[in-house]
């Protein structure tokens, strides 16, 4: 969500990039929360950090909101895990746990493998005390997915032709021209999925300025 998305830098020389996912499985269907993604420096050859923002506790989720799992903490090269599947992955991992990486034991972590009914009642009261309530009319997928597009959008733009190596990060504003050139409305044809761009369309139509290959905005932005 445009009002929800909040991307800055920290003193600490990282990203900060805050976005909501929507779990789907229960008790969190009617709730967002809110997650936090810290990119180093030296991403995508350091892994980011992702911290859960609201005042939930789980078996993966540690005493400073440091969430921990095996997709975050086992890739040694993030030049080739998407950025937009963070919010997916942790959406998952909400309704489950994993337990390679187990850092609230005590309570959350025991209560999941011997009592699972009494852990769902506790999860449902701190969602209802502390979650976000969706949307009006948020289709849970659907939202889901439309959020990490604009999550991915704000980080990569990247030619879809083979071998073409034409890429940039950071944020797109003026640094966009230097990379791609902007059609709007032009009727070109996207040479990945073959959308034609019509007056209203949106996104636009871009063309790599490395090799002049044309593509509509969703396919860059994958």
């Amino acid at each position: 969500m445009d009002d929800e998305e909040n991307i800055s830098v920290s003193q600490d020389n990282f990203v900060s990039i805050t976005v909501l996912i929507f779990p789907l499985s229960e008790p969190f269907r009617q709730w967002a929360l809110r997650i936090e993604i810290r990119l180093p420096i030296l991403y995508p050859h350091k892994a980011p950090e992702v911290y859960m923002k609201t005042s939930i506790r789980h078996p993966n989720i540690d005493e400073n909101g440091n969430i921990w799992c095996s997709f975050l903490k086992t890739p040694s090269n993030w030049e080739v895990v998407p950025l937009h599947s963070i919010p997916f992955q942790v959406a998952q991992l909400m309704g489950t746990s994993d337990q390679n990486y187990i850092v609230d034991a005590v309570e959350m972590g025991s209560l999941y493998e011997t009592n699972f009914t009494e852990y769902n009642c506790k999860m449902k009261e701190m969602v209802i005390r502390h979650g976000i309530p969706r949307p009006e009319g948020c289709i849970t997928a659907n939202y889901a997915q439309e959020d990490a597009r604009r999550l991915e959008r704000v980080l990569h733009f990247i030619c879809q032709f083979d071998g073409c190596t034409n890429q940039c990060a950071g944020n797109h504003g003026p640094v966009v021209t230097l990379c791609f050139k902007v059609h709007r409305y032009r009727g070109r044809q996207c040479e990945k999925c073959g959308r034609v761009s019509h007056p209203g369309d949106r996104p636009y139509d871009f063309q790599c300025k490395l090799c002049s290959h044309i593509y509509c905005g969703d396919c860059c932005f994958l």
